[in-house]
């Protein structure tokens, strides 16, 4: 029996499938749907509700002081299309990969993005 996809139905199940995900050693953030096999939740997704930003600033052409006003105005502008959280990508080897925790943002896991579809 091949698992079925549904949407979820409270903030209690998606509050479960987060947890059932980092007791399984993994992630989700701002799940959209679960995963059921036999009335069982086995995984979750979160489809076209993840509030992402991704964004370049030159390493050599951007200050500090820049930085953090600009990270108040992309507050603001997250917060104005109804999200207070939202998930900054950053690359290793970004000059502000060391500075991420002091701008106020949590790690969640270590993994790569990857561009797909159809």
């Amino acid at each position: 029996m091949f698992p079925k996809i549904r949407l979820i139905k409270s903030p209690e199940e998606s509050e479960y499938a987060i947890e059932q995900a980092r007791l399984d050693n993994d992630c989700i953030n701002f799940p959209s749907h679960v995963t059921e096999r036999n009335g069982e939740i086995i995984g979750a997704a979160s489809l076209n509700v993840l509030p992402l930003m991704l964004m370049w600033n030159h390493s050599k052409k951007i200050s500090a002081r820049d930085t953090l006003h600009l990270k108040q105005v992309y507050d603001s502008i997250m917060e104005t299309k109804g999200f207070s959280q939202y998930i900054v990508a950053c690359n290793k080897s970004s000059p502000y990969s060391s500075h991420m925790k002091k701008l106020g943002f949590k790690p969640v896991w270590d993994t790569e993005l990857f561009i797909g579809g159809i």
